[in-house]
């Protein structure tokens, strides 16, 4: 039999307790939005088309919104934004990623988001070196 912590564990991974009418105990699905803001290219040697890192970013926009949402469950009003600067390699790997804006106050957000950046691969990467870009991501509460 657990003890009081296994409760708190009950709810699965997108569910927080809340009080129902009558006592009951009700899920309650915490959810945000994570949209990414006007960025681009900021520097570097090499050419690449934006548009491929916007592509890149829209596929994994999931991932990036579970960083999001994992800290909302602990602070339902977290909201802000978290701009991403990373540079895209000839060989299509990102290094360097880091958060150069938190406006959300959560630092957890952003390691996330510069983990889920600091992922993505290119194939090809940039052609006659690497580049940089910089990358916004607005986060509000859903719920």
């Amino acid at each position: 039999m657990g003890g009081l912590g296994s409760l708190a564990k009950a709810g699965g991974a997108d569910a927080t307790k809340q009080q129902g009418e009558g006592g009951a105990i009700v899920e309650r699905k915490i959810k945000g939005s994570a949209n990414v803001g006007g960025g681009g290219d900021v520097g570097g040697s090499g050419d690449f088309d934006s548009s491929l890192v916007v592509k890149m970013i829209r596929q994994r926009l999931g991932a990036i919104k579970a960083c999001y949402e994992r800290e909302l469950k602990r602070n339902p009003s977290l909201s802000g934004k978290v701009t991403v600067e990373f540079t895209i390699q000839q060989s299509g790997s990102v290094s360097g990623a880091k958060s150069v804006e938190n406006s959300t106050g959560d630092a957890a957000v952003a390691g996330c988001v510069v983990s889920a950046v600091q992922r993505f691969r290119f194939n090809p990467g940039p052609e006659g070196g690497s580049v940089t870009f910089r990358y916004p991501f607005v986060f509000e509460p859903q719920n």
